[in-house]
């Protein structure tokens, strides 16, 4: 156990024989003559012996080539190197006093391919360490007296190289490494560190100057796991100082150092982070993924005798997590440490390779929980889901590839679920909250609601649902507790939950009635603010209204909210609270009543408002009740109240909104709805009802709704005593109101209606006649029947036109006998001169006789004659009048039949020309017979004993069917003149009865009675 060091088995180690073990020329790792190995890119692994034989074998241990690269007896192999993405190997050898020489082979044929040697002074000093770029463009090699050279060239493509002493030191050369580019080199001696240029010779950085490294104990750092800002501290000690460090790579070349007690990490300016390691270590490895640090240290066991022979310790250091991934001892030496075939392998001195696979990660992670290492779990499993296209996961295609993410994303999130109940059972609940938010992308949010869920744990818990909503998966239980942990904080969180409130995306999704309840349980006017404000934001109005309106007496605000939401919402909430408005703001709330049942009523975008004065409520007394009804007085003046300087709720509705065109997109709503809300507002009534009249012609009203709204306003006017205005509504709407209606609601206030207005609302004419005399209106009933006595009220209708007939028949009768019966009516027309007038309209109307006059006004005990001398004067004098002028018309008609009889005598006689029959078209031939319509036909032709007249002559038989026509029509008119029941029935139906006397007299009436 190593101190300050937790221990894993995260490798499993696996002993693998050689089986060519027993044929000396097809040995592999168990030839002892094998000086180097060398992995491939093509999965293969090269070997060279000290016999100058280059094999390659696979993973399956078969040998794929082998060929005969040198002469073992002119030189000595040394190492082997596979150049990466190529069929290429180099290959190092040496001879005493000679020149070191690099060759090129092609491992599909065994061919040489290039070659370049090196001249290091006289040759006598061994090659100590080498590196390489991919390319084989730049090669470095160390020697043991100290001499660094590097060979630059194409060596791959044969096109020549150069050599150059990049660095001569006193002692020998234990590691070199080139950087990326291939312009610096890492060189480590005995007792120093440095950088050198391979470019010039001149430029040298170093790093360390009293400490060097030891043979194979420096290893270059793969870019990846500095970069990655993970492992000991290496983050913070790469971070680049310059421009300079950065464009030179510093932040990416880097290599490790491992001394007896630690390992240091260095870049190309300055000494890095460091950790310890207090083993003695022989050889170092690092992987290609840079995760691991492969530390081949020697075992030193208390006393020395205890082991006959060196034992060697395999370490495997996780320089991610900062602890041993692997420790095994291994009795006999290592050859050779290399990374192939998805593991780390050692080929021991006993000819056995140990292949160290690392175990799976769902393996290792259950390794790190199983000690409560959770946060090392975690920072694994997500280095994992960064490393899913190495070898971390073992992936051959972009599904395995979204497959192991997906595993990882899920893994990670259940370790921080593990390690954050791990913690609240040690009640570090801070601890435990922060590995709960982590998860919460687990979806598992119950299990944490439910640790929090105690009162005196409100906060955490708030803090947990705040990162719910942030990762997006909050559900409506979760914004619904949200708010209830917010109202549970109490005033401090208040400003935080109307933020909440306004800003939370998924606020359609709330327990909507959960939140309410338990904002308004609070009883605090500001949460039963945010109770109206959630209610808004989810679309309940009905509720909204309520706290603004009832629970806060927010009058205004309410006005303004209704005013954003649809018309049939605002139709709704207004129906429902239009009483309690109009107490408090009755010209607002008039204004929006008008707006919404006139169509011009657009709901507005929520907050454009700003409502800041306070309801009034309207108490009238006196000369201040005058002035706050003035603008109530009718439509007209309420509109011109909202334009002036006066009105302060423009805010809330103005002219401008009443005055714009009306909104098409809705039909406007039964006015008679919203009729209940004006009880004791008979003002705001006026003005409602006069704006909705007003509108009615614009949408084409059924006749049924403007007859309801016209009766309504009426009977509102009459309530206000605004006598003027019905008077002026039954002139303009007498068509469409109801007569009996009307008529009644006038009884109730004590309304006489005119005569004029009764005749526009279709009583009866004898009937306006008889109501304006019985209620003393004489001087109206005079004048109404001088202006009606010859119409007819045609807006009569239905049952009731047999009764108009009636009164336009007897209008004059009744009248005149009304007024004579009347001693005050009669007063009035003797006092006012206007008796004789009514007489003379009565005889010039031509319903009434002399005779039916004089009847009338003999049978009154009011009048005297001398009241009538002047008519029955005027009767007589017309009567003679017509008398004279009738005889003298009788003579004329005398004197005109005379003289028509003598001109028939004189005339000629007739001339018949026929030649013709008018029967059988057959010439005429005697005997002949002529007629007066002048047909002539044989006598034969004429029928004999038919067709006589009364004098026995015959009929002429063309004419006879006009003749008989004729002679039909004459019987029929002298049978019904000598009905006298049907003559008297008829004259009485009928209004000409003149017309009636003159029809019966033409049909033989005056003959017959002769």
């Amino acid at each position: 156990m190593i101190s300050g060091w937790k221990e894993f088995a995260f490798f499993e180690c696996t002993p693998v024989a050689d089986p060519h073990s027993l044929s000396n020329s097809s040995r592999l790792f168990s030839d002892p003559s094998v000086v180097s190995y060398s992995p491939s890119t093509a999965g293969s692994v090269l070997l060279l012996t000290s016999s100058g034989r280059l094999k390659e074998f696979n993973n399956q241990l078969e040998i794929v080539a082998d060929y005969e690269v040198l002469d073992p007896s002119q030189r000595q192999a040394d190492l082997v190197r596979a150049v990466p993405n190529t069929r290429l190997a180099l290959v190092v050898s040496t001879q005493t006093g000679a020149p070191l020489e690099m060759r090129v082979y092609n491992l599909d044929t065994g061919a040489f391919h290039s070659a370049c040697k090196v001249q290091n002074g006289a040759n006598t000093f061994p090659l100590t360490c080498f590196d390489m770029l991919d390319d084989l463009s730049v090669l470095v090699l160390g020697f043991a007296d100290g001499s660094v050279y590097a060979v630059r060239g194409d060596l791959r493509r044969d096109k020549g190289t150069r050599q150059r002493l990049v660095h001569s030191a006193s002692t020998s050369i234990t590691a070199v490494s080139l950087s990326q580019s291939g312009d610096n080199v890492f060189i480590s001696a005995v007792n120093s560190i440095l950088v050198a240029s391979t470019t010039t010779s001149k430029r040298v950085i170093p790093l360390e100057r009293t400490r060097g490294a030891d043979l194979h104990c420096l290893a270059k750092v793969p870019p990846r796991n500095i970069g990655n800002g993970s492992g000991v501290g290496l983050d913070a000690s790469f971070k680049s100082t310059s421009n300079q460090e950065t464009e030179n790579g510093s932040d990416t070349d880097n290599v490790v150092v491992a001394r007896e007690t630690d390992v240091v990490y260095y870049n190309l300016y300055h000494r890095g982070a460091s950790f310890e390691l207090p083993v003695p270590k022989r050889q170092i490895f690092v992987t290609g993924d840079g995760r691991y640090l492969v530390v081949v240290a020697v075992y030193q066991p208390q006393s020395a005798s205890l082991l006959a022979t060196e034992t060697l310790r395999v370490l495997i250091v996780d320089l991610n997590n900062h602890l041993i991934a692997f420790n095994q001892y291994l009795s006999n030496g290592i050859r050779a440490i290399f990374e192939c075939w998805g593991g780390i392998n050692v080929v021991g001195s006993n000819g056995t390779l140990y292949v160290l696979k690392e175990k799976d990660l769902v393996t290792r992670l259950n390794l790190l929980k199983q000690q409560n290492l959770y946060q090392i779990a975690i920072k694994m499993a997500i280095n994992a889901k960064k490393n899913t296209h190495t070898s971390e996961f073992d992936v051959h295609s972009e599904h395995d590839v979204s497959s192991a993410l997906e595993d990882s994303n899920e893994y990670v999130l259940q370790l921080h679920q593990d390690f954050a109940d791990y913690l609240f059972e040690k009640r570090d609940l801070e601890g435990s909250l922060q590995q709960y938010i982590a998860a919460i992308r687990q979806g598992q949010t119950s299990k944490a609601i439910k640790r929090f869920k105690d009162a005196q744990h409100t906060g955490l818990l708030l803090r947990y649902l705040e990162s719910v909503q942030t990762h997006g998966i909050a559900t409506p239980q979760h914004l619904t507790l949200q708010l209830i942990c917010l109202t549970r904080m109490g005033a401090d969180k208040l400003s935080e939950l109307e933020v909440f409130i306004n800003t939370a995306s998924m606020v359609e999704d709330f327990d909507f009635e959960t939140a309410i309840s338990v904002l308004m349980e609070t009883h605090d006017p500001n949460y039963e603010k945010l109770a109206a404000i959630l209610a808004e934001k989810m679309g309940d109005a009905d509720v909204a209204v309520q706290i603004w309106l009832l629970q806060l007496d927010e009058v205004e605000r309410t006005l303004d909210y209704i005013q954003t939401v649809p018309v049939a919402d605002a139709l709704r909430i207004l129906i429902q609270n239009s009483r309690v408005l109009l107490d408090k703001m009755p010209v607002e709330t008039t204004g929006v009543l008008i707006s919404l049942f006139t169509c011009k009523f657009k709901p507005r975008s929520a907050g454009k408002s700003s409502i800041k004065s306070e309801a009034r409520e309207i108490e009238p007394s006196g000369d201040k009740a005058s002035a706050l009804f003035e603008p109530l007085q009718s439509y007209k003046a309420f509109m011109d109240f909202l334009k002036s300087e006066r009105y302060e709720g423009s805010k809330i509705i103005s002219a401008t909104n009443l005055e714009q065109d009306a909104d098409p997109s809705y039909l406007p709503p039964k006015p008679r709805l919203i009729f209940p809300s004006f009880i004791n507002h008979d003002r705001e009534f006026v003005v409602f009802l006069e704006a909705c009249l007003e509108s009615a012609p614009q949408f084409h009203s059924p006749e049924k709704d403007v007859r309801d709204l016209a009766s309504t306003l009426f009977e509102t006017y009459l309530k206000v005593s605004a006598t003027e205005s019905a008077n002026r509504l039954l002139g303009k709407y007498a068509s469409v109101l109801d007569k009996s209606k009307v008529q009644l609601v006038s009884q109730m206030f004590n309304f006489r209606l005119e005569a004029d207005y009764k005749f526009l609302l279709g009583f009866a004419l004898e009937e306006i006649v008889r109501q304006s005399i019985e209620q003393g209106s004489f001087s109206e009933a005079f004048d109404f029947f001088m202006t009606h006595s010859n119409q007819r009220n045609d807006k009569v209708t239905g049952s009731q036109t047999d009764m108009a007939s009636v009164s336009v028949t007897d209008l004059c009768h009744q009248t005149l006998k009304l007024f004579v019966s009347n001693e005050q009516a009669l007063e009035f027309l003797i006092g006012q001169n206007k008796l004789m007038l009514l007489l003379d309209k009565c005889m010039s109307s031509g319903k009434l006789t002399a005779a039916e006059i004089l009847t009338e006004i003999g049978a009154s005990k009011y009048l005297q004659i001398k009241d009538v001398k002047p008519f029955i004067l005027q009767i007589l004098r017309t009567s003679q009048q017509e008398q004279i002028k009738h005889l003298k018309l009788t003579d004329s008609y005398r004197s005109e039949i005379w003289e028509k009889m003598q001109a028939i005598v004189k005339q000629d006689n007739l001339v018949f020309q026929s030649s013709d029959c008018a029967e059988c078209h057959m010439p005429l031939e005697l005997p002949v017979v002529h007629f007066g319509c002048k047909h002539s036909f044989h006598r034969a032709c004429v029928p004999e004993g038919q067709n006589r007249n009364q004098n026995n002559s015959p009929k002429c038989p063309r004419c006879l069917p006009e003749t008989e026509a004729l002679e039909s029509l004459r019987l029929s008119y002298e049978q019904e003149s000598a009905k006298e029941d049907y003559f008297l029935e008829t004259l009485h139906s009928r209004e000409d009865k003149q017309k009636v006397i003159a029809d019966f007299i033409s049909r033989g009436a005056l003959s017959i009675i002769r």
